[in-house]
């Protein structure tokens, strides 16, 4: 919580409130700050730095001089306790995934963009060869056939051979 003090401290300093230690004197305030907080009380990190964090605004927001250990600790929030996951609330993968494809089919048809997959398989047919293609006729080495790199040119207004656009040089 140390980090958390000098973090703080830093943001006081930038004030420049009446009553504020001497640059000189902050890492002994620091310690002693330290000392008086974590007397008879326990600080966890991840539970608390936040919650010093917090205290530290509060007390720039109302402070109009050096504030005391009691300032902090009374401006500190009340730690969370752990938030219960409710299961019941929690959705089935068939749930989410019927949830997921309908704001995705709101999404298509908002910017006009189909999003159901497309693929080249039968239900239920696994294929060993899958990588994307344009259709069946694409291939590995070349994914878009020459019927759909001149389907693609007609559409875009370009005039494309459908060997390639370097045509045959042969």
């Amino acid at each position: 919580m140390k980090h958390e003090l000098l973090t703080g401290f830093q943001k006081l300093l930038t004030l420049g409130l009446e009553r504020q230690p001497a640059a000189e004197v902050i890492p002994g305030t620091v310690a002693t700050w330290f000392e008086t907080l974590t007397h008879g009380r326990k600080f966890d990190r991840e539970r608390d730095a936040w919650r010093f964090r917090a205290a530290f605004i509060a007390l720039a927001g109302r402070q109009r001089t050096w504030p005391v250990p009691r300032d902090l600790i009374e401006a500190l929030p009340p730690a969370r306790a752990p938030e219960a996951i409710d299961v019941s609330r929690r959705l089935t993968s068939a749930e989410s995934e019927r949830i997921a494809k309908g704001e995705l089919a709101k999404i298509g048809k908002l910017f006009h963009v189909d999003f159901t997959p497309k693929t080249n398989k039968r239900p239920g047919e696994v294929k060993t060869d899958d990588f994307p293609r344009c259709c069946e006729n694409g291939t590995r080495e070349h994914p878009v056939c020459d019927a759909c790199k001149a389907e693609m040119a007609e559409l875009h207004g370009h005039l494309v051979h459908p060997s390639g656009p370097e045509g045959n040089a042969a």
